[in-house]
């Protein structure tokens, strides 16, 4: 029996199947993060090499009957790092036909199982991705919470937290969500908001956090919530205006795969960023995924190997 991997890799968790030649998954594992930016390549490789290890004992098989192995990796961003994840995997799997990928790629992949279209990621942080028919990439967003990530949940959190600010100061106008946030963080008023800052050493998760309650007050009909989340939808839709630029697919039919919290939880901010977007590409496709970017590795590399 011959086998394949696939993994989808991030800062915090690495998820991994195995499956034999047919796709018939064998066992699915987590391990930890495999983003050489933000543990370090030895400690990236480790975790990866490990959770190999573990499918490969799991489906009692060895490297000799893996064919085929695709990593979509969150520290894979040029070519150089494709390169050096592949010398690595070439050496511990010989005999394998061997990808490596920035983990934007399986995501689209994985969500409308055709390596051609758009990516919109808006979880803590945010990324634009796309591929046309020729196989030519681009990028958008994704500079991280400092410079960029217009559009994130930080970013949406971030400004519900100005929001409240200016209106204590009297610079901005009332809003539901200094009652909404404060009440569920258990704040007297917004200068305590300072104080939920230092001691949560303004975490980029638990900002992000905030942004459910953003979507509450949008409902409700607050005017600066409307304002933020419309802002935030307009941000990602430059983004993907951006890559479908690039790519040159702004008048032609594709599908735009949506993922991250934000818009799988909330039908709300797909309405909106379908709004924007279709201002500037009217035959797009706004679709949910249709399997994870972990499974997309899989039934790429079994498409990459010749098998149905």
């Amino acid at each position: 029996m011959q086998y394949v991997i696939g993994v989808d890799g991030g800062g915090t968790k690495t998820r991994g199947i195995i499956a034999d030649e047919n796709g018939q998954e064998i066992t699915e594992y987590i391990v930890g993060a495999t983003n050489q930016h933000s543990v370090g390549f030895d400690k990236a490789k480790g975790n990866l090499f490990s959770l190999f290890d573990y499918l490969m004992s799991q489906a009692s098989t060895s490297e000799k009957n893996v064919v085929g192995v695709c990593v979509g990796l969150a520290g894979i961003d040029r070519k150089e790092d494709e390169k050096l994840f592949e010398s690595h995997l070439v050496k511990k799997f010989p005999l394998a036909t061997i990808r490596a990928y920035n983990d934007s790629f399986i995501g689209l992949y994985g969500g409308c199982h055709q390596a051609y279209g758009i990516m919109v990621n808006s979880g803590t942080g945010t990324i634009v991705f796309g591929r046309n028919l020729n196989g030519r990439e681009a990028r958008a967003s994704g500079w991280g919470h400092i410079l960029g990530d217009e559009g994130s949940g930080y970013d949406i959190g971030r400004r519900a937290l100005m929001t409240i600010c200016n209106a204590y100061d009297g610079r901005g106008e009332s809003t539901l969500l200094t009652e909404i946030i404060l009440g569920k963080l258990q704040l007297k008023n917004a200068e305590d908001l300072l104080g939920w800052i230092l001691k949560n050493n303004a975490d980029k998760s638990e900002i992000a956090d905030l942004s459910r309650y953003v979507y509450d007050a949008y409902l409700k009909g607050d005017r600066k919530a409307i304002e933020i989340l419309n802002y935030a939808a307009d941000e990602l839709a430059r983004g993907v205006k951006a890559v479908a630029k690039k790519i040159n697919i702004v008048n032609d039919e594709y599908n735009l795969v949506t993922t991250g919290g934000n818009l799988k939880y909330h039908k709300e901010f797909v309405d909106l960023l379908k709004e924007h977007v279709m201002k500037f590409s009217p035959k797009c496709k706004i679709i949910y995924p249709k399997d994870t970017p972990v499974k997309g590795a899989i039934m790429w590399i079994l498409k990459e190997c010749g098998f149905k």
